[in-house]
């Protein structure tokens, strides 16, 4: 199976590229599930996101279970293309199985949870400026409404913090909204 994988990155006309090897800068922890953990890296000095499987590495090959389950994510993943999706930048398959992609910080969430969140009428301040003028707004405090946002918009005034250390890690969003949903 990994030599499917393999041989589906190698035929995407994306740019998607095996990497033989985890050669990463800068690994910072940013959320851990049953079955991965995620981490903010540096690559060329480009900020990316890795997700490495977990699983027993006494084989030389990963459980079948896990392999479909990463053969499935690189399917997914090498299949959309879209602006406000994180991008599929790289894969892994030694020593660990691992998806390499674009990285988004609490900021860039709290806007995609606030476009979740409010209606289409309501419109984004930013659209439409040069970057300039986005950067002096955001520096001086314009934000988005938060009058659509309801019980939301405490974990987006969270995510929307100027200094990006103050912004919620991936476990504390994820955290925060399973306590909302209970």
């Amino acid at each position: 199976m990994l030599s499917q994988i393999e041989a589906s990155v190698r035929g995407s006309t994306t740019g998607v590229q095996l990497w033989p090897d985890r050669d990463f800068d800068g690994e910072v922890s940013v959320g851990e599930g049953i079955h991965a953990c995620v981490k903010q890296v540096q690559m060329n000095g480009t900020m990316l996101a890795v997700k490495e499987y977990r699983y027993q590495t006494a084989q030389a090959v990963p459980p079948y279970g896990v392999v479909r389950a990463f053969q499935h994510e690189v399917d997914m993943l090498l299949a959309i293309h879209h602006d406000n999706i994180v991008g599929l930048v790289g894969v892994v398959l030694h020593p660990r199985l691992a998806l390499v992609t674009e990285y988004m910080d609490g900021g860039s969430f709290g806007i995609f949870l606030w476009e979740v969140l409010t209606p289409s009428t309501c419109s984004n301040p930013f659209v439409g400026q040069t970057n300039d003028t986005f950067v002096d707004q955001v520096t001086s405090g314009i934000r988005p409404s938060l009058a659509f946002a309801g019980v939301y918009a405490p974990i987006l005034d969270e995510c929307w913090r100027l200094i990006p250390s103050e912004r919620p890690s991936a476990d504390t969003l994820v955290a925060q909204l399973t306590a909302l949903l209970q």
